[in-house]
């Protein structure tokens, strides 16, 4: 379950937190200011600075939120968080934070990997389960991909070509 869980928070993006980095006490190393990410982070959505303005000269260096040097001030993170940990601890009457449909995938996909565990000899059943699970995960990624910043990729339709070397133009 808690796989599941993660897996569906990073696919579908549905869950955010934000997080305020003060970089003016950080001591600059290797010529960037580095501050640790929150535990849950698993993608950036949105940094901006004091004012509100998109902040642009940031990385991501191992775990860490990485600026320049020379800036001392402050940031806030908007990012995607992974849903919290499922343990065998975990109460059983403890909610999920997704919605339903996002609900239904999570145990769509349990239900498929138990399905082999458990009946191993019924490989129909597990077909007809992750079947529907890769269903609800198809819908969630164009969810997420209708929602998200758009981005170049291989396969976008603003692909210009190669150039004669193999590098984008």
């Amino acid at each position: 379950i808690d796989m599941m869980c993660r897996k569906l928070s990073a696919a579908s993006r549905a869950l955010s937190d934000t997080v305020s980095f003060d970089f003016s006490a950080v001591s600059p190393t290797a010529g960037r200011r580095l501050l640790p990410l929150p535990d849950d982070f698993i993608a950036p959505l949105r940094i901006t600075d004091e004012t509100g303005a998109v902040f642009c000269a940031w990385g991501i260096t191992g775990a860490s939120l990485s600026v320049p040097s020379d800036f001392s001030g402050s940031l806030t993170l908007l990012y995607v968080r992974a849903h919290p940990v499922i343990t065998a601890e975990t109460d059983d009457a403890q909610e999920m934070s997704f919605d339903r449909s996002l609900c239904d995938a999570v145990i769509c996909g349990v239900a498929a990997n138990l399905s082999l565990t458990a009946e191993a000899y019924d490989f129909n059943r597990f077909i007809r389960l992750q079947t529907e699970y890769d269903d609800r995960m198809t819908e969630i990624y164009k969810c997420s991909h209708n929602a998200s910043p758009k981005r170049r990729t291989l396969y976008d339709a603003a692909r210009r070509g190669l150039s004669s070397n193999g590098r984008w133009f």
